[in-house]
C-alpha cells in the first residue's frame, strides 16, 4: 500500500507508474478531480474555484473499498463502487433447474459453475432479474 499510495499512473494496465512529487499529497474523494497526464506532466482542472486554504481533493478512480485498501491504505465508507461478489454454487446454492435457467440466460453463454456475480451499490440493469433467484 505504501508504494501504490505515492505512485501514479494513468494507463488501464498499471505499468506505465511514476513517483510524482507532491501528487500523493493530494486526498481521495469520490467525484472529484481527475489527474491527467500531459505531456511529461500531471495535471488536474479545477471546475470551481477554490478559497485560501480549501482542500483539494481528487479521485483515485472508480475502485471498490477492498482495491482502494490494498492499494491506498483505508477505506472510503460513502464509496459507490462498494460490491459484493457472489459466486454461483459457493455463495449462491442452485435450487432448482428454472433458477439455474434463469442464471444462464443472465451470464449469456458463461459457465454457472465458475461464474462470479459482481453487485455493486450502484445498481446494474440485470441486478432486479438477478434479485428474485436469490
Amino acid at each position: 500500500a505504501n508504494v501504490a499510495s505515492r505512485a501514479y499512473g494513468d494507463d488501464p494496465s498499471g505499468t506505465h507508474l511514476c513517483i510524482a512529487p507532491l501528487v500523493d499529497f493530494l486526498n481521495h474523494k469520490a467525484g472529484a478531480l481527475q489527474l491527467t497526464r500531459f505531456g511529461n506532466g500531471i495535471v488536474a482542472y479545477a471546475h470551481k474555484n477554490y478559497e485560501a486554504g480549501e482542500q483539494v481533493w481528487v479521485s483515485y478512480g472508480g475502485k471498490s473499498n477492498a482495491e482502494i485498501l490494498s492499494q491506498y491504505g483505508f477505506v472510503d465508507p460513502d464509496n459507490s463502487q462498494e460490491a459484493v461478489y457472489i459466486r454461483i454454487g459457493e455463495h449462491l446454492p442452485v435450487r432448482s433447474d428454472a433458477q439455474l435457467e434463469l442464471i444462464s440466460q443472465l451470464l449469456e453463454g458463461q459457465d454457472p459453475a465458475t461464474a462470479i456475480f459482481r453487485i455493486s451499490r450502484k445498481p446494474r440493469e440485470w441486478e432486479p432479474k438477478l434479485m428474485p433467484v436469490l
